[in-house]
């Protein structure tokens, strides 16, 4: 055990209710050492009477003291059983809802994060409110702001939205906009921004708009909620019970990529910048070569997905063998023809080791 952790576990001692623990950890050697080598020693019993002895709170103290870098799960966990998942799951971003409450007078701020693009859940919030023949859309950068000041001036006469991408590349001229506050402003107008986190962000901008995360859940099933919360219900109940099961291998397979992310150089060789309009690509593939072909062209449809789609991404090798991979696993005639297919993750997670 490092000497930082036994430094710790002397402070422990101190404490009151933990008097005692430097002699547990002397008899106890062999069993403290497996306890503090296992992944997950948050889930392991303490050692000994500690078990019996501490509750919820001071086993956290055990974890901080002798591994750090589990305290984060560690904590997860115990907000779980005494509040309950909800207030560790971020819920579905509702773009409507913030619509609803906003006015001309209110931008609405989309906080960026690698990998997430609101642009798709925006467009069709356009078409589902018949804002969409007034929608007009720009990504700021240099000499774009002219362009951006005429779209302002017209969506504000005529009622329409304003969607300005990327703000954090135009923070000057951000800025020195004025007349948002004009009661003449059309009472439909709506401006609609994106911005990556930035210190020279506009203050009066930030007051007077509803600031959104856009920040993409953790873990596997967090993400399936996530893609599943933004797809088009109409398009979803109208479509076939095959595309229904094959639109869930796709999203597995993209919310598979971006859970692989969290492990860094165990996840992948290079960082790479999947997000979701490659699964918005997917999702068309699907639905167009469903619609020409009778049969399912696997094949073509593996190659597009896994080497032209995601693998545009990839600059390593062994990085595109586990994607090949995981499409050939996830996108299979077995999905499709076997009610309540399962997949087999034992096998992923060797790969995830061994990368």
């Amino acid at each position: 055990m490092p000497d930082e952790c036994w430094d710790n576990v002397t402070e422990l001692d101190k404490l009151p209710g933990f008097h005692g623990v430097i002699d547990a950890f002397e008899v106890f050697s062999k069993e403290w050492r497996e306890w503090y080598l296992n992944p997950e020693p948050e889930l392991q019993p303490l050692i000994g009477d500690w078990n019996d002895i501490c509750n919820d709170f001071q086993r956290i103290l055990f974890v901080r003291s002798l591994r750090v870098d589990r305290v984060s799960a560690c904590i997860t966990t115990f907000i779980i059983n005494v509040l309950g998942p909800r207030y560790v799951e971020p819920p579905v971003l509702d773009i409507k809802a913030a619509w609803e409450e906003s006015s001309w007078k209110t931008s609405l701020l989309f906080v960026l994060s690698p990998g997430v693009d609101p642009t798709a859940s925006l467009i069709q919030l356009a078409v589902d409110v018949k804002m969409f023949d007034k929608f007009q859309s720009l990504s700021l950068g240099q000499g774009q702001a002219p362009t951006a000041a005429r779209m302002l001036a017209h969506g504000m006469k005529e009622g329409g939205w304003v969607f300005l991408a990327n703000c954090h590349l135009a923070c000057e001229w951000l800025g020195s906009l004025r007349g948002l506050d004009n009661p003449k402003i059309h009472p439909r107008f709506r401006l609609w921004l994106t911005s990556m986190p930035d210190d020279k962000f506009p203050l009066n901008i930030l007051q007077r708009s509803i600031k959104m995360t856009t920040e993409p859940p953790q873990g596997l099933k967090g993400n399936m909620v996530r893609i599943f919360a933004n797809i088009n219900e109409d398009k979803f109940d109208e479509a076939t019970p095959k595309y229904r099961r094959l639109l869930f291998c796709v999203s597995f397979f993209h919310c598979t990529l971006i859970a692989r992310k969290r492990f860094r150089q165990l996840g992948y060789n290079a960082v790479y910048s999947f997000n979701d309009a490659d699964f918005d690509v997917s999702d068309n593939l699907l639905a167009n070569y469903l619609e020409e072909y009778e049969e399912v062209p696997w094949d073509a449809l593996r190659y597009l997905f896994a080497i032209i789609n995601y693998g545009g991404h990839i600059t390593d090798d062994w990085d595109k063998r586990v994607l090949i991979a995981y499409i050939n696993q996830f996108f299979c005639e077995e999905a499709l023809d076997t009610p309540f297919y399962r997949y087999q993750f034992c096998y992923w997670w060797w790969i995830i080791l061994c990368a």
